[in-house]
């Protein structure tokens, strides 16, 4: 009797073609690992089982330090970039974007090589503002930070419509009536899966209710003391630098909701303030008059304060900018040109020992500043060795940044664009009495927003000089804020309307 035993055919074959499975683009998180999986075949379109994957000598290349390779089992960076499995992990190191491609080595040495994948790396997605609060009627339009950017779409949803709407595409908020909600931020990759949500919750700024108030009406108890700032204490050197011509400063007496204080003497004085709001949206109406006061205290200068024009005011472990000029300008002696040479020397106070000096003053290094605690004060001499002169080239208080601004003078509170035109407003930083810093590059960190994003773009050319570009998109109005990031109560406001809007009222 003959027996059938049971047989298979098996090939023999080099990898001809490896593939990565994941598409032409791969997205992760900051800080999170993603796995990969790869698909090798011979030229007769034969694949390979996951087992075979270790006999291909499979190497992977990530063009940039943007991401690299790491074990999946443990998330530790593998020793080199060789593989011997069906699937790899990467892990996303900082925000950016690289390209990634595998090579599989074949007996007779040849490389064979995959697709070339693009690679983002992408910090957490953020809603912002985080956290607003609205009143019924008022409407806000949220962004989102972070986030990936390559192939998705982002949907904006409210998880209680009852409360709060959003519109889908443009994340424009709209109040409906009181209560608390959740907006969520969804990216949603190819195919439509989430890639990634946001949340942020529906606290209060000048943003929540200036669109629904009126009849703003301001008082101070004792006018001797203090007075409402108006444009005639503005100098010409504080109007900030306006792009195209068809820009201005608009109508003050616009924006009744914002007032600047002048302190005229010295004393104390309540300011109180009265509006009316209507809140209304859907089947939800209600009008209301607010009120509120507040106790000011102006603080005198001291009687002989006369090296106040000549102080400068600088923010505490702070090194300035080369501030003391060391040479002056030439001039000519018996002929020939000389150079005149400044030396610069700290009035020091008498009675201490120099090691607490050393610790606890400020110094000159060349021709910078360097300070340490706050509330030190000291004078600078200047000395010309050419002619042996000695003189107070100026003093220098320590303080904490206390207030941001956008403009020196607090009584400019509207600007004018036409639309594509283009401001820069400069941010400016004063102590809790309301002097302005020399200096203060890179202390504290600020955050700048507005309410219609399609009216107006906001960008930050240079947060270490504190420079802010604002350009108007369309016709509307738009209210911008900038804030310290360690005090958000801390803030200025500034209306921007175009020029169209200001001739057709």
């Amino acid at each position: 009797m003959e027996l059938n035993a049971p047989w298979g055919q098996v090939e023999v074959a080099d990898a001809d073609w490896i593939k990565i499975l994941s598409g032409e683009e791969i997205t992760l998180m900051e800080g999170s690992i993603n796995s990969v999986d790869l698909l090798a075949g011979a030229v007769d379109g034969n694949t390979f089982e996951s087992s075979q994957y270790a006999y291909m000598n499979l190497r992977v290349h990530i063009e940039d330090d943007i991401a690299e390779l790491v074990d999946g089992d443990n998330g530790l960076k593998t020793g080199d970039d060789y593989i011997s499995a069906v699937s790899f992990a990467i892990y996303g190191k900082r925000a950016g974007i690289t390209t990634l491609h595998v090579t599989a080595r074949q007996q007779s040495g040849q490389e064979i090589y995959s697709q070339t994948v693009k690679v983002q790396v992408y910090t957490p997605p953020v809603v912002h503002p985080h956290d607003i609060f609205l009143v019924p009627g008022a409407s806000f339009v949220i962004t989102v930070r972070g986030g990936p950017t390559i192939g998705v779409a982002v949907q904006y949803a409210s998880m209680n419509d009852s409360v709060v709407s959003v519109q889908e595409s443009s994340g424009h908020v709209s109040a409906m009536s009181p209560g608390n909600a959740t907006i969520v931020a969804a990216f949603h990759g190819s195919g439509g899966t989430v890639l990634c949500q946001a949340h942020g919750k529906v606290q209060g700024d000048l943003f929540s209710f200036y669109e629904l108030c009126k009849n703003y009406k301001w008082s101070i108890e004792n006018e001797q003391v203090l007075s409402f700032q108006s444009t005639d204490h503005v100098n010409s050197d504080d109007h900030e630098r306006l792009l195209p011509t068809q820009s201005g400063y608009g109508d003050q007496e616009d924006v009744d909701f914002i007032k600047a204080l002048y302190g005229r003497s010295a004393g104390r004085s309540n300011i109180a303030i009265t509006f009316s709001c209507d809140f209304s949206s859907g089947s939800f109406s209600h009008s209301r008059t607010y009120s509120a006061s507040l106790s000011v205290r102006v603080m005198p200068d001291p009687p002989l304060a006369l090296g106040i024009p000549i102080t400068w005011i600088l923010p505490p472990h702070y090194t300035t900018s080369d501030l003391l000029l060391q040479y002056s300008e030439p001039h000519r002696r018996d002929g020939q040109s000389q150079t005149r040479t400044i030396a610069y020397s700290l009035l020091r106070h008498t009675g201490r020992k120099e090691d607490e000096l050393q610790k606890d003053s400020m110094s000159i290094c060349g021709n910078k500043i360097k300070t340490t605690e706050t509330n030190d004060l000291a004078c600078i001499w200047a000395k010309d060795h050419s002619t042996g002169r000695i003189e107070v080239a100026s003093c220098v208080r320590v303080a904490e940044v206390a207030q941001i601004r956008l403009r020196r003078k607090l009584s400019l509170h509207m600007i004018n664009l036409a639309v594509g035109a283009e401001v820069e407003l400069r941010i400016n930083y004063f102590d809790s009495l309301g002097n302005p810093f020399l200096e203060a590059r890179d202390v504290t960190a600020f955050d700048i927003g507005t309410n219609y994003r399609g009216i107006i773009d906001l960008d930050v050319m240079s947060r270490q000089n504190g420079s802010i570009f604002v350009k108007a998109i369309r016709h509307g109005r738009a209210l911008m804020m900038v804030r310290l990031d360690d005090n958000p109560h801390k803030s200025d406001y500034i209306m921007v309307t175009d020029c169209h809007n200001v001739t057709s009222k």
